[in-house]
């Protein structure tokens, strides 16, 4: 009877998964007629709830075809987390890691971290360990990362990175949630354990990781290292690289910076934004004198460009 409570409790939460999907959907597919296939799946599980009466590896086989049928939907993800608690708690850890396999390839922290204490629960220590270790070079910006930190401390590693894919996959996914020091910290890392990380795109990216966390020096010599061959790559360094030298008051670079874009790559969109971006710098340190220069030079550049479009309207507001 008490295996049977369990599995009506695996049931349950397919249930409720399945009943949230149409939610869940677009507003063309909510309106859909429910499919025979589904609708004599939920009829199935309906019945076998029925008088607790619970035939275990019939009801399980049918919470496994739901979930393939909708492996996208939000409540069968929560559903699927929900029924890899309970298989812990019920002293079937060993059930979890195959049961959580989809989720756990596509780097979801949570079906990770699930997965690693379920290793752990079986005493399959290196198992566990790389679970841990897939969610902090993996998942790094997600709220599990400090607990699998701990946990590979705990295990007898460390975070160092031990292979080029985990350095550079969590310094660009830190990159790409905006979590500005500490992808910095990882392009250091990657960068000198792993010296070909160092693509010129990576060095942008820790350039802009720099910049946005108003490392000025470090900034000035990553964004630097861009070459003029590598086209708009470099326009866009130069793009940072100016903003750099004026939000450190350095003028005179950031003039040169401006002008090496405007030779170099007069069609791109991003010499007027550097001029604009310089200008609106200069007036936020009430450098009226710079922040005119920089105007000017965006309008009587590019003045039919959208960019400039807050330059001329503050030229003509000072005039």
């Amino acid at each position: 009877m008490g295996r049977h409570r369990l599995v009506l409790v695996y049931v349950g939460v397919a249930l409720v998964a399945v009943a949230s999907l149409p939610f869940l959907m677009s507003a063309s597919c909510r309106t859909r007629q429910q499919p025979a296939a589904e609708q004599k799946a939920l009829e199935t599980l309906r019945s076998m709830t029925r008088n607790d009466v619970l035939p275990a590896e019939e009801a399980r086989a049918i919470y496994q075809q739901l979930l393939q049928q909708y492996p996208s939907s939000l409540r069968a993800r929560e559903a699927t987390l929900r029924v890899a608690d309970l298989l812990m708690k019920n002293g079937e850890a060993a059930a979890v890691p195959l049961l959580l396999k989809n989720f756990a390839e596509a780097d979801d922290a949570g079906a990770l971290l699930v997965t690693a204490k379920a290793y752990e629960q079986t005493s399959d220590q290196n198992r566990a360990l790389a679970a841990y270790r897939r969610i902090y070079f993996f998942a790094p910006d997600s709220s599990e990362s400090a607990e699998a930190a701990t946990a590979i401390t705990k295990l007898g590693s460390n975070v160092a990175p031990a292979s080029v894919e985990e350095a550079i996959t969590r310094a660009n996914r830190l990159y790409a949630t905006k979590r500005f020091n500490d992808a910095l910290t990882a392009y250091r890392d990657a960068f000198a354990k792993f010296p070909a990380t160092a693509t010129t795109e990576n060095r942008l990216r820790r350039g802009i990781a720099a910049y946005s966390a108003r490392k000025t020096p470090e900034a000035i010599a990553a964004l630097s290292t861009i070459p003029t061959s590598a086209g708009e790559t470099r326009a866009e360094a130069l793009f940072y690289l100016a903003q750099t030298y004026a939000r450190a008051k350095q003028w005179e670079p950031a003039r040169a910076t401006a002008e090496e874009l405007r030779h170099v790559f007069p069609n791109s969109s991003f010499t007027p934004r550097t001029l604009v971006a310089l200008g609106q710098i200069a007036e936020d340190q009430k450098n009226q004198t710079d922040a005119s220069y920089f105007r000017s030079a965006a309008v009587s550049g590019f003045a039919n460009s959208i960019e400039v479009a807050q330059a001329q309207f503050d030229l003509a507001w000072e005039a």
